[in-house]
């Protein structure tokens, strides 16, 4: 999370004029989200706590890894299984090797190439389960993950319209 991302204000609602204050933001400034729905919270103190009382306001996002971070992540997985004597390294390194030549053609803009090596993983990964190389519970959760890559898929997606929440006679404004 950076100040670009935490972007909140707060307006007098009848003359619209900026209020000055400090926001505080749930969760914080440097806070790396995982993949999946985060609800972020920002509280507004106005330094004019006379004409003016604390207001809050909610936003869900959807955090979506890209293609690359998804890739990422079932090299790690498979790592995890070749360490922990689940995956011989044999078949580790011929899946490992499917998914770094998906990311390299990816980098280059070959999507066809792409999908075409992930559909050759899916293979691969269905006989390794098949000749009992690989868990079916682990061998579903890599196949899961390689359908899930050649979705396209987006960064960060949030609502189009900013939101407004009132509190108090006054708004704050959630961009």
């Amino acid at each position: 999370m950076s100040l670009t991302q935490l972007s909140a204000n707060a307006s007098d609602p009848i003359s619209g004029a900026f209020l000055h204050g400090t926001c505080i933001y749930t969760p914080p400034l440097g806070t790396v989200l995982t993949a999946g729905m985060h609800t972020f919270q920002v509280n507004f103190i106005p330094d004019d706590a006379v004409n003016y009382t604390i207001a809050s306001a909610n936003i869900i996002i959807n955090v979506v890894l890209t293609p690359a971070q998804k890739i990422h992540q079932m090299i790690s997985f498979i790592q995890d299984l070749v360490t922990s004597d689940e995956l011989n390294s044999q078949s580790g390194i011929k899946l490992i090797s499917e998914l770094q030549d998906t990311n390299e053609y990816m980098s280059h803009g070959y999507t066809d190439l792409a999908i075409v090596n992930l559909k050759n993983f899916i293979h691969q990964t269905k006989i390794d389960i098949s000749y009992g190389v690989l868990s079916h519970k682990n061998g579903t959760i890599l196949i899961g993950r390689a359908n899930d890559v050649i979705s396209p898929a987006l960064t960060i997606t949030k609502s189009a319209t900013s939101i407004t929440y009132n509190a108090a006679g006054q708004s704050i404004t959630y961009t």
